[in-house]
């Protein structure tokens, strides 16, 4: 596709933080956000980043996500487990 698929428009907002806010406000405990090395996070809904959501959230950047989902998989079932990744889960 070539494009940025979280930064795609809907209405007023983005697909990735549409969604990023659905699973934050669920009954989910935490969420792992498993993103590119480069990603600026301008998808990043400001109301997310408020203090009484951003909590419930995590950013980790996964260094070899180019190679594919399976990467980012690993690195974020590594990242729920506790641990890091040997596939480059890191935090911002």
């Amino acid at each position: 596709m070539g494009t940025h698929k979280l930064s795609l428009p809907i209405r007023d907002r983005t697909i990735g933080s549409l969604s990023l806010y659905a699973a934050v406000t669920s009954e989910l405990d935490h969420i792992f956000a498993i993103i590119r090395e480069d990603d600026t996070l301008d998808w990043i809904d400001w109301v997310l980043r408020m203090k009484a959501l951003k909590n419930r959230w995590t950013i980790v950047r996964c260094c070899e996500a180019e190679k594919g989902q399976s990467f980012s998989l690993k690195v974020g079932l590594s990242r729920a487990k506790g641990g890091e990744s040997r596939w480059g889960g890191r935090s911002p």
